[in-house]
């Protein structure tokens, strides 16, 4: 090659570098906003981690506004979304974390759990393709695995696939406890209560089980005695949003109507558009007569608790009363 040969190359390459240069620049102010981002993202997941879950969604909006494409917040706010149960919007952050940069395999569990929310249980099956998922994942993979399959009504393979959770990992109390769900389900008391109890045995101060506890003695001894559970789970997690909604539901069925409304509230401060606590806040105004306002309440549950039955029957009731009768 030439000498004027290699002028040319040499100017195209830097044609070249100078154009990729500008098409990748990166002015000031977009340097800014992802520090301004990330710091809004510390800030809230020092909420989460205090359980304080909507200050932390304030925060990640604040984090995405500034940066949209800040994949840990994304994968943050639906960690949120599914402590709610709302597994579409769970869904819709994970695809966009997984746009911005997160990998699918570290992401895997968490869509799981949202499209078992949505009882999509067989895409649940293949988003946790075993071999996909890191060895660090495996319990947990294997728990959703089995709820799942309960969700598909393969019982016999739900009962491997749990066991197979809790032997992938003997201390992991999520294992213990969908396994109690599962015996329950079954009706099998003994077994469910079991697995509740070797779940305690662990951490007697894990809200989650005391709250799983305590749902089997309202099923085995009645309202009343459930209520010490929850009250447990509570004061050793204050901020546990599933132990003030069983609460709540508890003291509904009692009749205790104010004090049930308080821990609604308190589950609203924190989450505004919990499904469960616009159920159990569309069946106190019901009570008052006020079926247009459950309605609506219960609209807002967006199709959140289509698969539980007690909610299934209350819309029909309100359907009935405001004479909806297709």
């Amino acid at each position: 090659m030439s000498v004027m040969a290699n002028r040319k190359t040499r100017g195209a390459v830097a044609a070249i570098g100078l154009a990729l240069a500008a098409a990748f620049h990166v002015s000031p102010a977009a340097a800014v906003d992802v520090q301004e981002s990330r710091t809004y993202y510390e800030r809230a997941l020092k909420q989460y981690q205090k359980e304080d879950y909507r200050a932390a969604q304030i925060e990640l909006r604040n984090a995405l506004k500034a940066n949209p494409d800040n994949a840990e917040a994304r994968l943050l706010l639906a960690e949120i979304y599914l402590k709610a149960g709302q597994g579409i919007a769970a869904q819709t952050e994970i695809e966009a974390a997984r746009r911005a940069g997160i990998a699918v395999n570290d992401s895997r569990v968490q869509m799981a759990r949202a499209l078992v929310f949505q009882q999509q249980y067989q895409r649940a099956l293949s988003e946790l393709d075993m071999a996909q998922v890191p060895a660090a994942n495996r319990s947990e993979a294997l728990e959703l695995r089995g709820l799942a399959y309960i969700g598909l009504g393969d019982d016999p393979k739900a009962l491997e696939t749990l066991l197979q959770a809790r032997e992938a990992d003997p201390k992991n109390i999520n294992a213990h406890i969908a396994l109690a769900r599962f015996y329950a389900g079954k009706n099998q008391r003994e077994e469910a209560v079991a697995s509740i109890d070797q779940a305690l045995a662990l951490e007697p101060d894990h809200a989650g089980a005391l709250v799983m506890k305590g749902d089997l003695v309202r099923n085995i001894e009645g309202l009343e005695p459930a209520l010490p559970y929850f009250d447990r789970a509570i004061a050793a997690q204050p901020e546990n949003l599933a132990a003030r909604l069983e609460r709540a539901a508890t003291l509904v069925d009692l009749q205790r109507d104010e004090e049930a409304k308080r821990e609604i509230d308190f589950v609203y401060k924190r989450m505004p558009e919990h499904p469960l606590a616009h159920y159990l806040s569309a069946v106190l105004v019901a009570r008052k007569g006020d079926f247009a306002a459950a309605s609506e309440l219960m609209d807002r549950t967006k199709g959140a608790l289509d698969g539980y039955l007690p909610a299934t029957q209350f819309r029909g009731i309100v359907a009935y009363q405001l004479g909806q009768y297709e």
